[in-house]
């Protein structure tokens, strides 16, 4: 039975006509798939068929641990929405759970973005990004029954698609509870910036700037 509804299904059709470049959606699974990892692949499955430039890729976690490694996937379910084409461009952006519900529309930015090829950032985020030489990990604790969630989540995948150095990862706690105890999440969105630096809730840009800056400094100093 398809997740996605018809009238989603003809809303999605038109908006993926704008996509310029090709999107693949890569999916990091199991043999004997459990509930989420079934859902997570299925998602993925159906965005792809809604568009010629989008397509889709699953592989058995396991059985290709050092593909895993190479896109830092540590957990499963995972997607990442990844440039397409004749060789794959990994840009850092990650969803661990099922992309559901209001995650669905992160995940659908995330395809719009990269098959545009537009970030949507402010010029001073844009040109922060660029400046970044050191490993930048993006945490986003959020759950798909969150109204509030998406624009943390968005606003941390628009950092990763510019700049090589920062990935950006979407936590679904429902799927992944022992990160919200250990990361002690009592709120949602929560993102975390390299496991340490943390911001409840969601910024604008000119604040989550300030809160970047301090974060990359706090790193240096370490």
């Amino acid at each position: 039975m398809p997740l996605l509804k018809e009238k989603d299904r003809l809303h999605l059709f038109e908006q993926l006509k704008a996509l310029a470049h090709p999107v693949t959606l890569v999916v990091f699974s199991q043999q004997f798939e459990d509930k989420a990892c079934l859902d997570a692949r299925e998602i993925a499955q159906e965005v792809a068929e809604l568009a010629e430039k989008v397509d889709f890729q699953v592989f058995e976690y396991e059985a290709n641990d050092g593909l895993a490694v190479q896109f830092g996937v540590d957990k499963i379910p995972a997607l990442a929405v990844a440039r397409g084409g004749d060789e794959i461009k990994d840009l850092g952006i990650r969803f661990y759970g099922v992309p559901s519900g209001y995650l669905f529309t992160a995940l659908m930015h995330a395809v719009m973005m990269v098959g545009t090829g537009e970030s949507g950032l402010s010029p001073e985020l844009k040109a922060w990004a660029a400046s970044v030489r050191e490993p930048v990990r993006i945490q986003v604790f959020a759950a798909r029954t969150c109204l509030y969630c998406p624009p943390a989540v968005v606003m941390a995948h628009r950092l990763a698609a510019e700049s090589e150095h920062i990935r950006a990862e979407v936590v679904e706690v429902i799927e992944f509870p022992y990160l919200a105890v250990r990361h002690n999440v009592s709120s949602l969105p929560l993102t975390i910036i390299n496991d340490t630096y943390r911001i409840e809730g969601v910024e604008s840009e000119q604040d989550m700037l300030t809160h970047l800056q301090a974060a990359v400094s706090n790193l240096r100093q370490a």
